[in-house]
């Protein structure tokens, strides 16, 4: 990693609950590894806050569709190639939020084609948007029109909340999260065969 872990010393005292005591993780969610992101956006806690703020929004308060909301977040990861969002997004994705494995690995652009559906028009949006900051405009009136204001402008804070985030934890290089079996299992499950140090993983 570029930059270290945090230490309690180095963090001011109003945002220790932020960093080292997981005021930002859902109830639902208590069990997600972050302690290594944590650690390292501690430096600035500030924008941790904010970002986390919308990303607990966006994942447990929004109305879009939790499984279309994922498929976008999966696909954005993916197209920027930041493996710490996407296993774990992954797994959460199955965990919490009613994707399958057939959702996870269309997202991952691994899985069956979807012509002419919700499904293929969100990933296509995010894998467009994720890496060129825009979209084709009928395929932005199509998604507009089906899913109307609120829900679109959820869809493209999704998009964009990840698109900064990931490229924020790739130009820190961050590297893969931590090892933990979930983790593990979920990287040898969808294929990110170079992400663990085998040194680090266990039978």
């Amino acid at each position: 990693m570029l930059i270290p872990m945090v230490t309690r010393d180095q963090v001011e005292e109003k945002y220790h609950k932020l960093v080292f005591d997981g005021e930002l993780k859902h109830e639902e969610n208590r069990d997600a590894s972050s302690s290594k992101l944590i650690g390292v956006f501690g430096h600035s806690p500030a924008p941790l806050l904010h970002m986390g703020r919308l990303g607990l929004y966006l994942r447990w308060k929004s109305q879009l569709d939790p499984r279309l909301r994922q498929l976008a977040m999966v696909a954005t990861m993916k197209a920027l190639q930041c493996d710490y969002a996407t296993i774990q997004h992954c797994r959460m994705s199955m965990v919490h939020f009613g994707c399958t494995e057939g959702d996870v690995r269309y997202a991952l652009g691994d899985g069956e084609p979807r012509p002419g559906t919700l499904d293929e028009k969100v990933v296509m949006l995010a894998n467009v948007a994720a890496t060129t900051g825009n979209a084709p405009k009928w395929l932005v009136k199509e998604l507009h029109a089906v899913l109307g204001h609120r829900d679109f402008l959820d869809l493209a804070h999704s998009i964009g909340i990840y698109q900064h985030f990931c490229t924020v934890l790739n130009l820190v290089d961050i590297g893969p999260p931590e090892t933990h079996d979930y983790n593990i299992e979920v990287a040898r499950q969808f294929g990110f065969t170079t992400v663990f140090d085998p040194a680090d993983e266990t039978d």
